[in-house]
């Protein structure tokens, strides 16, 4: 990333915070980062990396910012970067504008914080702290968007060693840092995080479904229980499915059952809550039309061609896949989102006549490339989440497989 490309300056409040004591040159405080931008016309030569078109020095605030992008990151580059004839350019640029010895300066500073941090690590450089008997543990360091990546792996590596409000709290954190640091995390271990950080609660029948069949795996004591809890989860579409997801957690602890997670038995927050999967399905499964509005294409698919037929012939012959009138959905999927606003108005009405309505929030095009799916990017693809800050608040519990010993403690 460089400064273009950071619209929220977070990265930029980070650098400043880490390597210049959060004071920036003065010529580069008083500049209006948001407008230091090159041209649209302007030649690939104003920029450190012009295959990409990153790092411009096209001024001095510009060639500053890039310096401190370039230089300040926190991982190697990958084989595509030219990263020696990037350095070059942006070096010659610093002594075009005469700021050379200020981004010598700065190119020190950094080795030095690099290689030898000058301050220790709090609480708030991990994604997990809590007090455990008369210890305070810290685990899963998040000061980098290295370190961001290394944490997601191993709490998603270790996670059936913690109990459910510890994974939950570290994963508010990881995302959170991630999403600072504009991580890209492995997919696999964001589909865990979204699930763990309860994000996006799963529909209340859906996990109504998940509780039946989790029922058998429970002894007879406890099964007519969780069969009830099923069953009101299912009549009751308001109920958090959240406090669910910590009876089972309580549940498992207490019969010793979070031992079969690993053997294929879902964990609670897997049944409580949507991940990458789910929301990419989502994503998958509705079309936008030119008014804004999103529908599913499965809601498509079960009305039929009817709504089609206010529409001009030709729509309705570019969608149907056969004489009987069946739709072709990866048409359908194809030809309404060019559909002009004023027939698509229409068409909106015709599938109110017969009970299709938008989706609650719309989505965009799920074409993307899901190894480069940054947090950031993942807000922009799927819209706001239950909780975008990411804020854990919570009375923490002792560890899985230790806890009777510390309740032994406790009670004398």
């Amino acid at each position: 990333m460089d400064y273009l490309g950071d619209t929220s300056l977070q990265r930029l409040h980070v650098l400043s915070k880490q390597f210049l004591n959060g004071e920036l040159p003065a010529f580069v405080k008083s500049a209006d980062v948001a407008k230091e931008r090159p041209a649209v016309n302007a030649p690939l030569t104003v920029y450190g990396d012009p295959i990409t078109r990153r790092f411009p020095c096209h001024s001095k605030v510009a060639t500053y910012l890039s310096c401190l992008y370039f230089f300040g990151r926190d991982h190697n580059w990958d084989s595509s970067c030219p990263v020696e004839q990037v350095s070059n350019r942006l070096t010659k640029a610093a002594n075009y504008w005469g700021i050379l010895p200020e981004i010598k300066q700065l190119k020190q500073t950094i080795i030095e914080k690099s290689a030898t941090p000058n301050r220790k690590l709090t609480d708030d450089d991990y994604a997990l702290t809590v007090n455990y008997g008369s210890e305070r543990l810290r685990r899963f360091p998040v000061v980098s968007s290295a370190s961001v990546k290394k944490a997601a792996a191993n709490l998603f590596k270790f996670r059936v060693s913690y109990p459910y409000i510890w994974r939950k709290k570290a994963a508010l954190k990881i995302l959170d840092k991630a999403m600072l640091f504009h991580a890209n995390l492995d997919v696999k271990h964001l589909d865990y995080l979204l699930k763990a950080a309860g994000v996006y609660p799963e529909d209340n029948t859906v996990v109504a479904q998940r509780l039946e069949m989790r029922s058998y795996l429970l002894p007879d004591e406890i099964r007519p229980r969780m069969r009830k809890a099923a069953e009101v989860l299912a009549k009751n579409a308001t109920l958090e499915v959240s406090k669910f997801c910590e009876l089972l957690d309580s549940v498992d602890r207490h019969y010793k059952k979070y031992a079969m997670y690993n053997a294929g038995m879902l964990m609670p927050e897997e049944v409580c809550f949507k991940g990458m999967a789910s929301k990419m399905a989502q994503v998958i499964e509705t079309v936008q039309l030119t008014t804004g509005n999103s529908f599913s294409l499965t809601d498509i698919k079960k009305a039929g061609l009817e709504p089609f037929t206010v529409l001009a012939d030709d729509y309705v012959k570019a969608v149907v896949a056969n004489d009987q009138g069946d739709l072709d959905m990866a048409k359908v999927a194809d030809v309404l989102p060019t559909v002009p606003q004023d027939d698509a108005q229409i068409f909106e009405r015709a599938l109110t006549a017969v009970g299709i309505r938008p989706v609650p929030k719309a989505t965009k095009s799920a074409a993307f490339d899901l190894g480069k799916l940054s947090m950031s990017g993942f807000s922009d693809l799927f819209g706001k989440p239950k909780d975008t800050d990411f804020v854990a608040r919570f009375n923490l519990k002792h560890p899985q497989g230790v806890h009777e010993q510390l309740e032994q403690k406790q009670n004398g």
